[in-house]
C-alpha cells in the first residue's frame, strides 16, 4: 500500500510540474538570420587583435631560448651543406637501405 501512494505522490508531482510549466507561454523568440549573428573572419581577427594587444597577453620570448634556437640555427647552417652532400652518394643510400632491412628483419624475427 505504501508502494502505490508514494508512486501517486510521484506521478501527480510529474502532472502538476508538467502542468505549472505549460501554463505560462513562451514568448515567441524572434527570428534571428543566422548570417547577421555570426561574425566574419575579419571581425574574429580584429577581436583577437585587440585582446592579445593587452599587456597580460604579450608573452616575452624566453632568452635560453632564444639562445639554443640561434645556436640550432647556426650549427644547421654549418652541417646542412654536409649533409645534403652525404646523402646525396648512391653507395651511402645502399648502405642504408641495408642497414634497415637488416634492423626490420631483426625486429620481425623477435617480434
Amino acid at each position: 500500500m505504501r508502494l502505490q501512494a508514494r508512486l501517486y505522490l510521484a506521478v501527480g508531482a510529474i502532472l502538476l510540474a508538467g502542468l505549472a510549466g505549460g501554463l505560462a507561454p513562451a514568448a515567441p523568440a524572434p527570428p534571428a538570420t543566422p548570417a547577421a549573428s555570426r561574425p566574419t573572419p575579419a571581425q574574429i581577427h580584429q577581436a583577437a587583435e585587440a585582446v592579445l594587444s593587452q599587456g597580460k597577453y604579450r608573452r616575452q620570448p624566453n632568452p635560453l631560448q632564444e639562445w639554443l634556437l640561434r645556436r640550432l640555427d647556426q650549427v644547421g647552417q654549418r652541417i646542412g651543406p654536409w649533409l645534403a652532400r652525404l646523402f646525396a652518394s648512391q653507395g651511402l643510400a645502399t648502405g642504408f637501405q641495408i642497414v634497415f632491412y637488416f634492423v626490420a628483419g631483426v625486429v620481425v624475427l623477435a617480434a
